[in-house]
């Protein structure tokens, strides 16, 4: 719906671009496309759980997944102020796969792992017991953790960092990488 205004300011200036000179229409146009980057203000791209996870494997990207509700003020909190931040979301849009699963949703049916899962099924078999969590799993889709409550946006830029860097595999502590200025580097 909010591209739509963009549709109709581009072809408004397509059209007075194209009826001006050549030198005032290259002038014009580089002034316009400098502005056609994306936006901070758009929102992150979430993919739902089966495309998210296959999407991971087939790009060979880690997995994040959002565990929430509609009525979790946590939740919201964490989507504006942690996954939209400007300084997490571009790392977390290009270097991992955004999953958002809501865990009221009764009609939602999670294939995981060559199994058939309810939402409250899969909940049950992860633990998860309030919202918001945060499930992190590696590119080949398997689930290396999952934390509840909201965390705050270094905090979680460094879980970030973390995964990316596999520093999991290497048996490194949260806490020890973050010490080390988020670098798993022995």
């Amino acid at each position: 719906m909010k591209k739509l205004p963009l549709i109709l300011i581009f072809v408004f200036l397509a059209s007075f671009i194209f009826s001006q000179e050549k030198t005032e229409k290259n002038i014009f146009l580089s002034f316009f496309l400098s502005f056609m980057k994306p936006s901070q203000s758009e929102k992150l791209v979430w993919h739902d759980f089966n495309q998210g996870v296959a999407k991971g494997i087939a790009e060979k990207k880690p997995i994040v997944i959002s565990f929430y509700t509609d009525w979790c003020p946590y939740c919201k909190k964490m989507e504006a102020e942690v996954f939209n931040s400007p300084k997490i979301k571009p790392m977390f849009q290009n270097d991992f796969i955004p999953v958002r699963l809501n865990g009221e949703d009764l009609k939602y049916t999670i294939r995981y792992q060559e199994k058939t899962y309810t939402v409250e099924q899969f909940l049950y078999s992860l633990q998860i017991q309030g919202f918001p969590s945060t499930g992190f799993l590696d590119s080949k889709g398997t689930i290396i953790t999952v934390i509840p409550g909201f965390i705050p946006a270094d905090v979680f830029e460094s879980l970030l960092l973390y995964m990316k860097e596999s520093c999991y595999e290497k048996s490194m502590p949260l806490e020890e990488f973050m010490k080390k200025a988020n670098s798993c580097a022995q």
